[in-house]
């Protein structure tokens, strides 16, 4: 399609609906991609529709979507991979969606998208059409409990989330002073954390590997508290934890590596008896 033809219809979308009920215009800007909806200031998303498209979005990018294992996402049954473009047709974020569900937002270079791209983005994904399960800290945003979207730099006091949150490797953030996660709530491998000094987690909570983080003086978890090789050294006697809660203390790893020689030792008894025989 004549790139001036398809910047005027992206400014007007309806003239572009009108146009391709009548066949005046063919929708697919090349023979394997489709234009999918018109977005702010010119930008416009496409759905991606072979292996092909998939994989020179990929090489524009150069991201590893499209390559390599990440290829066999294309081939699930419901998988669906949408493009960001911009006025003059450049892509600028790669989102996989599978059965309706936004699993991930991918940017240049395998990086988070630049807030900007995810604003352009913003408002089409408040409508509701996909259901966001991308990582807390690709789509920058928490949204509440009333589906409203909080920068996570700029995160109120008090917080109730609508899922779960997934922010692994988040660098640096300012927690609320309360906060309730609706899911989960996975911290692994951060650096330096507050956390909420009032946090109740719904579902599991997900330390490990965390550097130089302290619980929150009220905590109560559903699910389980992970918090193995973390500084966490213990957990306070008031703390509620619902399920199980997985520490260790990182000047006993001889007492570490025992317990997980026990275990392996049990389970192969368990799947071989002749073994217990044999002790």
């Amino acid at each position: 399609m004549n790139a001036e033809i398809l910047t005027e219809f992206i400014r007007n979308p309806e003239e572009l609906g009108e146009a391709q009920e009548v066949g005046i215009v063919d929708p697919f800007l090349s023979i394997d991609e489709e234009f999918y909806t018109a977005l702010d200031d010119g930008n416009y998303l496409v759905r991606l529709l072979t292996l092909s498209a998939l994989k020179r979005e990929s090489d524009r990018l150069q991201h590893s979507i499209g390559k390599g294992t990440d290829a066999d996402g294309y081939r699930r049954k419901g998988a669906d991979y949408l493009s960001l473009r911009n006025v003059n047709d450049e892509p600028l974020v790669t989102l996989e969606v599978f059965e309706g569900r936004l699993l991930r937002l991918v940017g240049r270079d395998h990086r988070p998208a630049k807030r900007d791209y995810i604003d352009v983005l913003a408002k089409f994904l408040k409508t509701g059409e996909l259901k966001i399960e991308a990582r807390t800290v690709d789509l920058g945003y928490i949204i509440d409990d009333a589906g409203v979207w909080h920068k996570i730099e700029e995160l109120p006091n008090f917080l109730i989330t609508q899922g779960s949150l997934d922010m692994r490797y988040i660098g640096s953030i300012v927690f609320p002073e309360v906060m309730v996660v609706r899911g989960d709530l996975s911290l692994l491998a951060v650096r330096s954390v507050q956390l909420p000094r009032h946090l109740t987690v719904m579902g599991n909570l997900d330390l490990y590997k965390s550097g130089a983080i302290k619980l929150s003086d009220h905590l109560a978890v559903q699910g389980d508290l992970d918090v193995e090789f973390s500084s966490i050294r213990e957990v306070p006697n008031d703390a509620i934890i619902g399920g199980k809660t997985r520490i260790v203390d990182l000047n006993d790893l001889e007492g570490y590596i025992e317990q997980i020689t026990a275990r392996i030792d049990g389970l192969q008894e368990t799947l071989n008896p002749e073994l217990a025989t044999k002790h």
